[in-house]
């Protein structure tokens, strides 16, 4: 996906100009391309998913169409064309100091051949730059609608937990750390599980957490369509932060190599 950003600034003119974001091949032949008018003052994007497999280059033109004798006087300022995989564009990227909001990106993959539904682990390396003391989201296997059916790595209160759960009629399986998480440190957990049985295993920073959590059912471990990363579900719990590392096991790893994985 190609994106340029357009800001028309001051000024007035009788005609509007356009902006068009082309696509080329190799032998720089015209394969199509996405314009818009500048009609009044103020931000514009331009954007063009490429899907043509001919595609080789991209390019912009800034387009005025004016008769002999007309006048413009109008300022006009242009981001640099961003070029992204995927089929939109994701964020802003700077070119000033000013804020800006960042576009939410969610980062699933469908669960496929590669999930256990009798066992499994899950571990993730990361940082959080989050200072509020919400409920937030590392990892999740789970329903791609509601909540409870998951197996997750999450925090809250700065205090990280593992969850596992069936249905809104069992109860879920916590377990917390129990000292809190510094933002910006980098931390190594990981939690494993085992179908039907009451047993969830979690480490943190090479320290295994005993069960200290609600939940006396029998564990049934979920049936999932979708592994979330840094969400639950596509709708809330965004987690705020860096990952260096994921991984997800279809084996429910002993406690003393959870330990190692974490050191």
């Amino acid at each position: 996906t190609g994106s340029i950003r357009i800001m028309s600034d001051t000024g007035t003119s009788s005609v509007n100009p356009y902006l068009e974001l082309a696509e080329l091949s190799s032998a720089n032949s015209y394969l199509g391309s996405t314009n818009i008018s500048i009609t009044s003052l103020g931000h514009k994007v331009a954007t063009r998913t490429f899907s043509n497999p001919s595609t080789a280059k991209t390019r912009w033109f800034f387009i005025f169409s004016l008769a002999p004798g007309q006048s413009v006087n109008r300022t006009f300022r242009f981001s640099i064309p961003q070029l992204e995989q995927g089929a939109f564009p994701t964020s802003y990227i700077p070119t000033t100091t000013a804020a800006v909001t960042r576009a939410q990106d969610r980062l699933l993959m469908p669960v496929g051949s590669w999930y256990d539904p009798a066992k499994g682990s899950l571990f993730a390396n990361f940082n959080t730059t989050d200072t509020s003391t919400n409920y937030r989201q590392l990892l999740s296997i789970g329903a791609s609608t509601g909540t409870s059916e998951r197996v997750s790595l999450a925090y809250q209160n700065h205090l990280l937990r593992g969850e596992v759960g069936a249905s809104n009629t069992l109860s879920v399986t916590q377990f917390f750390t129990s000292t809190p998480l510094t933002p910006t440190v980098s931390v190594k957990a990981g939690i494993s599980y085992a179908n039907r049985t009451n047993i969830l295993s979690m480490s943190s920073n090479g320290s295994i957490v005993s069960g200290n959590g609600s939940g006396t059912g029998v564990f049934v471990a979920p049936n999932p369509n979708v592994f979330d990363i840094g969400d639950r579900s596509g709708n809330s719990a965004r987690f705020n932060g860096y990952y260096s590392k994921i991984k997800y096991y279809p084996r429910a790893i002993p406690n003393t190599q959870l330990q190692l994985m974490t050191q």
